[in-house]
């Protein structure tokens, strides 16, 4: 198999529960005042409670402790600042656990295993996930507002000390530098927790079910573009004041490997609104298996970040830099694995090409050397190793390479980024990538677009960036059996009319076929990819 992407769907649940049924059951309450607890919420559990008290009661906990965020019913939708993103996601994640408890204690199933519609466990299961929903629907755009707010005030710190070394002249002394340096240190530590805190929620929207749904763009997306923008800022001001660095640790550093740590989006280093108790603390052994068995205190406890603002890498060439291929041309030009569903176009563009009617912009030459073949279903981490060849921080070598997807692989297990089978033991051909996960073994600002334009493709691609695309493996291969499978690849160029001054097609290197700097004829392309976007910042 040489794909390996899993479409997520968000939000599936409330689409299929609009409605629900009334049980015969006296309704107890929830253990919030009776006018916010909804009473279709009240009846099913109850109904529950008869076959499954411990599931009940856990149930019950955690929708009260959700309506309780609200101070008035939780279908107001009241403003709650305090609610992130990060949060949801764990009571999100809390949700999950619990109906997977509802699957494993023999609920009754549908098709596709999941609790069978109008049973007691889908519906409490519903309400609980509604009501997650609704508080994502207010909070997540304030958290994103106050991050916003404090960024703002970074970047005018940035422009403000820019124009005080700019003032002082050139030829500081060491001492005259100081004043300088501080505010510099200063502003690259506050930047980097602040980066921290937007990094964790990016990575906990899609958790939380939030922001993905019907085509939405990822509310983050726009601060970790300004994220990256003050990072270049900070190392502008850096070099101003020491002059480009020797120091190739601070220059090109390693960031996949040394921020590992850092961020674990699942949470295991956050517990936002206090800890749960364990079974040793006098809780009960439902609550333990709910997840929270490591408590932490009611506030942000994040893992300090081992790398900051002033060390990230940039993609090169730089954004809006746009870039003729120099040097000999392309040394695969149609692909010698993936069919051509458009060989007579392609012969006519590359007849073009020869005569000097064409231009090539983006690194294709270079880049096609990052190419390796994948093992298993692992074609988003293929993809992310190319991009972090791309800046500089793993060799062109095709071992090298291999040993970087490997190591990202097991991290993606492990973080649960890849999802796989539990009757193949490496899960590697059976598992896939979820789509709000690519991107996320960077360890660095990325953007995630949704519907993009080609006019917005073309721009991002001539400017002279490598992007990652999600395509249709069958109609890119032009391969029928492959139809309607995902499959990433990277976009490493792009063939323009010099005298059109539109795209004749794009270049791109397949992990899936093994395939560096194939040409894909404009057309084909376009049939392939499904207007996602997943770039480096």
């Amino acid at each position: 198999m040489r794909h390996g992407l899993t479409p997520t769907f968000s939000l599936i649940f409330l689409c299929a529960a609009a409605a629900s049924p009334a049980f015969p059951v006296e309704a107890p309450s929830c253990g919030s005042p009776a006018h916010k607890c909804d009473p279709k919420f009240v009846e099913a559990n109850a109904q529950l409670r008869l076959t499954d008290p411990a599931l009940a009661d856990d149930y019950e906990k955690l929708y009260s402790e959700l309506i309780a965020l609200s101070p008035d019913s939780i279908t107001l939708q009241k403003d709650l600042p305090d609610v992130s993103a990060s949060a949801l996601a764990e009571y999100n994640r809390r949700r999950h656990a619990l109906l997977d408890r509802g699957v494993a204690d023999g609920g009754t199933l549908d098709k596709d295993g999941n609790p069978a519609f109008g049973t007691p466990v889908h519906t409490v299961n519903y309400y609980v996930g509604f009501s997650i929903y609704v508080l994502a629907d207010k909070n997540v755009p304030l958290q994103y507002k106050k991050f916003g707010s404090d960024l703002s005030g970074l970047e005018n710190q940035a422009r403000q000390l820019e124009g005080d070394v700019k003032a002082a002249g050139g030829g500081l002394s060491a001492e005259a530098k100081k004043p300088f340096e501080a505010r510099l240190t200063k502003l690259n530590a506050d930047g980097t927790s602040l980066w921290n805190l937007i990094h964790t929620d990016a990575l906990n929207e899609s958790d939380s079910d939030y922001g993905l749904g019907g085509g939405k763009q990822p509310l983050m997306n726009p601060l970790q573009a300004r994220v990256a923008a003050l990072s270049g800022h900070l190392q502008s001001l850096d070099q101003a004041l020491n002059g480009a660095r020797a120091d190739a640790a601070r220059n090109a550093p390693k960031i996949s490997e040394a921020l590992q740590s850092r961020m674990n989006p699942t949470l295991k280093n956050l517990e936002p609104f206090g800890p749960d108790k364990g079974v040793a603390d006098g809780g009960s052994a439902s609550e333990a298996e709910s997840g929270n068995k490591d408590p932490k205190p009611s506030s942000y406890t994040l893992t300090p970040a081992k790398k900051t603002l002033l060390d990230l890498s940039f993609p090169s060439p730089t954004p809006n830099q746009s870039v003729a291929a120099a040097g000999p041309k392309p040394a695969v030009f149609t692909g010698a694995k993936g069919e051509d569903a458009a060989p007579l176009l392609t012969k006519a563009v590359n007849n073009l090409r020869k005569a000097g009617k064409t231009e090539t912009l983006g690194d294709v030459d270079r880049r096609a050397g990052y190419i390796f073949h994948q093992t298993g279903n692992t074609c988003a981490i293929g993809a992310q190793v190319e991009v972090l060849a791309d800046l500089g921080e793993v060799p062109a070598d095709p071992k090298k390479l291999q040993a970087k997807a490997d190591e990202l692989y097991a991290r993606a297990v492990a973080l649960g980024y890849f999802a796989g089978s539990g009757t193949d033991p490496d899960r590697k051909e059976h598992g896939s990538t979820a789509w709000d996960h690519v991107g996320d073994l960077l360890d660095r600002p990325i953007r995630r677009l949704y519907q993009v334009s080609e006019a917005d493709l073309f721009k991002d691609v001539s400017s002279g960036r490598m992007i990652i695309v999600s395509t249709d493996s069958g109609r890119l291969w032009h391969q029928r059996e492959y139809n309607g499978q995902k499959h990433l690849i990277v976009v490493t160029g792009v063939e323009v009319s010099l005298v059109t001054k539109k795209p004749l097609g794009y270049y791109i290197n397949d992990t899936g076929t093994g395939e560096g700097g194939r040409f894909v004829e404009i057309g084909q392309f376009l049939k392939s990819w499904d207007k996602t976007v997943v770039e480096p910042l």
